[in-house]
């Protein structure tokens, strides 16, 4: 008995390790074939499944302060099934990174044409790559439908409102920043700057000059991380392993610049679109190069040495967490959970 129970939590210990290293999947029925197709959960949520960890952090914010798990379908599937989410579901959640990105104007047209269910949107912001044409005007025109119909609208910031012609959205921070909660305790300095890039828009030869460009400036060792899970290096140990343990992060990706103020570590943002610049204007703690300067750059750490660090914002997705607890009819998350006015 003894050794049995020994062995069960040798066990139990291994699988809670490994689950820091692999990759993070949800229930996404988008991959289910249609015959096994069954809702585990009274709620969906509509995300993009590339296994860039800005499109998963946010989902995993959502869970946490909703405290349940709502089956989910990859929005990059054209064939979604709206007659089974109708019939089988109470609630929809569209929230997650890069949902407004035109290549999904497909998307939110059906939604808005064939989704009956209450709705929430929550932490979406706009996505425009630089040389993109933008949204069409049907597009911007259904995702405005889909805005005025939702029970409980949020956006990351002003420019996306403006963008869609929104009529008073909340505005508020990404989702991810609850999500970060967990790690607070694994902060600890190594001395070194973390540079964060993005693969699918930024060419390595580009991203080379950017690394050049750093280790000629930086006082501190580099590492650096393209922000994309694999099977045997998932969201959570690419969190706890690389950005918790830096003492500065610099990154042409969004959701890199979100985990380091989530985090409360200081950033410089090398935007490759606008949505970055937007987000280090409505939240700060971080500061622009924008790419064609990064080579005059002397010493990066005196850049972030002269950030102001400001309160991190968790209080309005925890605010708006509540709201959508209710509204899914969820008992009230316990207070000790989400700390309101977490500082850096």
């Amino acid at each position: 008995m003894v050794a049995s129970a020994f062995v069960r939590d040798v066990k139990d210990s291994i699988g809670r390790t490994l689950s820091l290293y692999r990759r993070v999947r949800f229930y996404d029925l988008s991959s289910i074939p249609v015959e096994r197709r069954i809702a585990r959960s009274k709620v969906i949520q509509f995300y993009s499944a590339v296994n860039n960890i800005g499109n998963y952090t946010p989902v995993l914010g959502i869970r946490r302060l909703i405290e349940c798990e709502p089956d989910t379908w990859n929005i990059h599937d054209r064939s979604i099934d709206f007659d089974f989410i109708n019939k089988q579901y109470k609630h929809a959640i569209i929230g997650g990174g890069g949902l407004l990105h035109p290549v999904f104007e497909p998307f939110w047209q059906r939604f808005y044409r064939e989704c009956r269910l209450p709705t929430v949107v929550w932490g979406v912001g706009l996505c425009l790559p630089n040389g993109s044409d933008g949204w069409s005007s049907a597009g911007r025109e259904a995702v405005r439908g889909v805005m005025r119909r939702a029970d409980l609208a949020n956006v990351r910031d002003a420019w996306t409102a403006d963008y869609f012609g929104l009529d008073g959205p909340d505005i508020g921070p990404c989702p991810t920043i609850a999500y970060l909660l967990d790690f607070l305790p694994y902060k600890h300095s190594r001395g070194y700057c973390l540079f964060s890039w993005h693969d699918q828009i930024v060419s390595w030869a580009q991203a080379k000059r950017f690394l050049t460009a750093l280790q000629g400036a930086c006082r501190y060792k580099i590492r650096s991380t393209n922000n994309r899970q694999y099977p045997w290096r998932g969201v959570h140990r690419i969190v706890r392993r690389w950005y918790c343990t830096a003492d500065m992060v610099v990154s042409t990706r969004l959701h890199g610049a979100i985990i380091a103020y989530g985090l409360g570590i200081p950033y410089v943002a090398i935007p490759v679109d606008n949505k970055l610049r937007e987000f280090c204007r409505s939240y700060g703690n971080g500061i622009v190069v924008e790419p064609d300067d990064i080579d005059q750059i002397r010493h990066v750490e005196d850049l972030a040495a002269a950030t102001r660090m400001g309160q991190i914002r968790i209080d309005d997705v925890v605010r708006f967490g509540t709201k959508v607890r209710q509204w899914i009819g969820q008992a009230p998350a316990s207070h000790n959970r989400f700390p309101i006015g977490l500082a850096k």
